[in-house]
């Protein structure tokens, strides 16, 4: 006695790992000299004689420059990479296929088989042969039919 049902099966599957560069950006803080020009205005007096009696005197601006180092510093970024193996979540794909499910059902088969008789008697001789029912139970096994499909490549 057989029964045909819908039955899900699952199967996972492990994605291939894959190498992937992973960078990140650090800011490195530099120091550097530079040279700068710094001038000064300073005012001077600059007299003049006329004709040995008045002193007439003028502020005349003067400039005056010299080169002044600093130091200075300045961030610089600087990016390091790396390669990293990353490996993907497993994926779990199903289908429906149906199943066959099978019960074995013992039958009785039965026939006739001579039996012997005996009345005990002095001579021994009066034997008849009757017939006697013996019976055997003997298991009907039904196949039992599975479906399966079987993909090859990821599942979408």
């Amino acid at each position: 006695e057989c029964s045909t049902a819908q039955v899900e099966e699952c199967t996972t599957t492990q994605p291939p790992p894959t190498k992937v560069k992973e960078c990140q950006t650090t800011i490195n803080k530099v120091t550097e000299t530079v040279t700068e020009e710094v001038c000064t205005i300073k005012y001077e007096d600059v007299c003049t004689n006329s004709y040995g009696l008045t002193l007439n005197c003028v502020q005349l601006p003067r400039k005056t420059c010299e080169n002044v180092d600093k130091t200075i510093e300045k961030d610089v970024p600087v990016q390091t990479c790396e390669d990293v193996t990353k490996t993907p979540e497993p994926q779990q794909s199903c289908v429906t296929v149906p199943k066959q499910t099978c019960k074995s059902i013992p039958t009785e088969t039965c026939g006739n088989v001579p039996r012997s008789d005996c009345s005990l008697v002095a001579t021994g001789e009066d034997c008849k042969k009757v017939p006697e029912r013996q019976c055997k139970q003997k298991p009907i096994q039904y196949p039992v039919t599975e479906r399966k499909k079987v993909c090859d490549g990821p599942a979408p």
